[in-house]
């Protein structure tokens, strides 16, 4: 965390420093993160929104989205999860972060139906990080599959 907190003000003081960065994503996402670590999630919205219109990197969109579920503002991070989703269809996780919304706020039902949609997509790569989001939804529709799709 002290890492963060060092780097969040570098960060800072780049960004109103030099204009250039402010036009570029990559800095932008790092900032972004780095804000967000640190629990300045409207600040690290408000910085990775910029690099959104700078970059098609869903990343972006998956982040605000945390940022909004840690802010407990959960039809917005719904938006940016499904957006992100959009915007990379193959990609599973935008689909992971969704469903666990819908489950860590009660509504089983459709993370049930979410888990189930990221089950049957077949990955572009398959990879232990895939693995690993799969194997987690098939446990969560196990606890939860009494509930209808």
């Amino acid at each position: 965390m002290e890492i963060y907190e060092g780097t969040v003000d570098n960060y800072r003081r780049l960004y109103e420093e030099c204009p250039v960065l402010r036009q570029d994503p990559r800095f932008l996402f790092e900032y972004g993160q780095c804000l967000s670590k640190t629990g300045r999630y409207g600040e690290s919205n408000s910085i990775l929104f910029e690099g959104s219109r700078r970059s098609a990197d869903p990343m972006f969109w998956n982040i605000m989205g945390k940022n909004y579920q840690a802010m407990r503002a959960v039809e917005e991070a719904e938006s940016c999860f499904r957006k992100a989703y959009d915007m990379v269809p193959n990609r599973l996780y935008p689909l992971y972060l969704l469903a666990n919304l819908y489950f860590s706020t009660g509504e089983a039902e459709k993370g049930v139906a979410v888990a189930r949609q990221l089950l049957d997509q077949e990955p572009k790569v398959m990879s232990d990080a895939v693995r690993e989001m799969k194997a987690e939804m098939k446990e969560k529709i196990g606890r939860y599959g009494q509930v209808a799709p």
